[in-house]
């Protein structure tokens, strides 16, 4: 009988040290926690740039603005994040008490291999990275970052750099930008928090981009996006407008008010607010023509630092 009971404690104590994958998932990022949720609407077709020849009721120009900026950044995590998805759909070739790693694999018409290797580091933090190579290469040693960072589950917290310039160099096609683009992101019970970093970010035809973004989402809806506005990442931006620092706040309801810094010549402040149809209600440049009622602004005064 004793035996047995041994063997029963040796067997438990077997079966509760067994390692999942589900422990290393965790520590991936996940598009919702690093994504700019703007609210969606079809915006109507307009030129770019920001006008004031009686314009109440168009659809708002910073609105647009904050809209394609967001999207674009979004784009760009998207597809390095949709290809972690893509990888960690199957199991991983190696999983071990605190090493899991997933690949080579080769999506489907991509020219790039791709391994993911997670690594814990301590009880509650992760280091994770994107290896990627020629898919025609069998050399260990060509593998290199594209993306690296560390997470930690329980605090909902984490960071990664995607390395631009080395994806655009295996897949042009695939990753038409160059340059680099930081995220650091912290989730709690009242709010999400984003901190994107620009480096050299440069588009096919533009200049390059280097910048700091904060987004910050309150647990009700409501959005905080404080952005470089630049053609690089939105072609609604004129070019007199080009720089322009602007902070865009919005209610659930997605009416919201844009305040943006000029700093050209001469140098302008503006505002614009707009209601839950993305209509503009009210508009002001400083120096410039003021419309619309400012006690339509569903945000009466100007922002305060983000805390």
């Amino acid at each position: 009988m004793g035996r047995k009971l041994l063997w029963l404690v040796m067997l438990a104590g077997c079966g509760g040290s067994k390692v999942s994958q589900d422990e290393f998932l965790a520590a991936l990022p996940k598009k919702e926690q690093v994504q700019v949720a703007v609210p969606d609407a079809s915006a109507r077709e307009q030129s770019p740039g920001v006008r004031s020849d009686a314009l109440i009721g168009q659809t708002a120009d910073f609105y647009v603005v904050t809209r394609v900026t967001s999207e674009h950044l979004n784009g760009i995590v998207g597809s390095v994040l949709d290809t972690l998805g893509r990888i960690t759909q199957r199991p991983p070739d190696i999983l071990e008490e605190n090493r899991a790693v997933w690949g080579p694999f080769t999506p489907v018409l991509s020219p790039v291999n791709y391994r993911l290797v997670i690594q814990r580091v301590s009880p509650v933090e992760y280091a994770h990275r994107l290896d990627a190579r020629p898919k025609t290469s069998i050399d260990e040693g060509a593998f290199a970052p594209v993306l690296a960072g560390a997470a930690s589950p329980p605090r909902h917290s984490g960071n990664f750099v995607i390395d631009l310039d080395r994806l655009h160099l295996l897949d042009p096609i695939g990753t038409p930008q160059t340059g680099a683009i930081g995220f650091a992101f912290e989730n709690t019970s009242a709010r999400g928090t984003i901190r994107i970093h620009l480096e050299s970010l440069t588009e096919p035809g533009s200049q390059p981009l280097s910048a700091d973004y904060l987004y910050v989402q309150q647990v009700s809806g409501s959005g905080d996006f404080l952005f470089v506005a630049d053609s690089a990442l939105s072609n609604a931006v004129s070019p007199d407008l080009l720089g322009a620092l602007v902070r865009s706040r919005w209610m659930p309801t997605g009416a919201g008010r844009a305040d943006a810094h000029v700093a050209g010549e001469p140098e302008r402040d503006i505002t614009e607010c707009w209601d839950e149809n993305f209509a503009r209600v009210f508009f002001s440049a400083r120096p410039g023509p003021t419309e619309g009622d400012p006690t339509l602004c569903v945000f009466q005064e100007p922002p305060s630092p983000i805390e």
